[in-house]
């Protein structure tokens, strides 16, 4: 059976089973979304079919309609997803624009906060992958990693500010500030503390 507690929450559900609503207008708009769990101010509100997500915060969630399997934990996290399924977010306003993008992970606060529709992302750290709008496969661990990648793919940074300016794709950067001189170049591999290619426009170099 399903748990209602809060003004408006659950107002729409018919055959909801199985889930858990506290809060104002939680799962307002749930009308067989089963299995989820909606805590905090207009979490999940706009769901209707969506199933089996997680949304804990303030509007966390608030925009999601019939994607599955999603978390998110902060103030605004995922609060634009519509249809994007089976991502996980926490902290406030990670992935706060992620409309259809699927299959990425985003923690600390405003962890790929611009992103919107691509998919297979991971972000771990505060403000990594913040500019991320398009990129696709990219791996950013370190506060600050990956920062300024828009529609960079496929690029690993881990360190603090590693790979920072970096729009180039299938770069690796690993260790502290390591990479953060890339800019458009492309197939780099800078392992170490500082460690930078020839130029931030330089591609294929170790």
């Amino acid at each position: 059976y399903p748990i209602a507690i809060g003004y408006a929450s659950m107002y729409s559900a018919t055959t909801a089973t199985e889930s858990i609503a506290i809060g104002q207008a939680t799962l307002y708009n749930t009308t067989t979304g089963s299995r989820n769990t909606a805590i905090g101010y207009s979490a999940l509100q706009l769901n209707t079919t969506g199933g089996q997500n997680t949304a804990i915060g303030g509007y966390a969630m608030y925009a999601n309609t019939t994607a599955n399997y999603g978390v998110a934990v902060g103030y605004q996290t995922l609060d634009a997803n519509t249809t994007g399924a089976r991502n996980c977010a926490a902290g406030y306003a990670a992935m706060t624009t992620n409309t259809t993008g699927g299959y990425n992970t985003a923690f600390g606060s405003y962890a790929l906060t611009s992103q919107t529709t691509p998919n297979f992302n991971t972000a771990v750290g505060y403000q990594a992958g913040y500019t991320t709008s398009t990129g696709y496969d990219n791996t950013y661990v370190g506060t600050y990693a990956g920062y300024s990648g828009s529609g960079a793919a496929k690029n690993v940074y881990v360190g603090y500010t590693a790979g920072y300016y970096g729009t180039g794709s299938y770069n690796t950067a690993v260790g502290d500030t390591a990479g953060d001189a890339i800019t458009s170049g492309s197939n780099l591999t800078c392992l170490g503390y500082a460690a930078d290619p020839s130029s931030g426009t330089a591609t294929n170099e170790v």
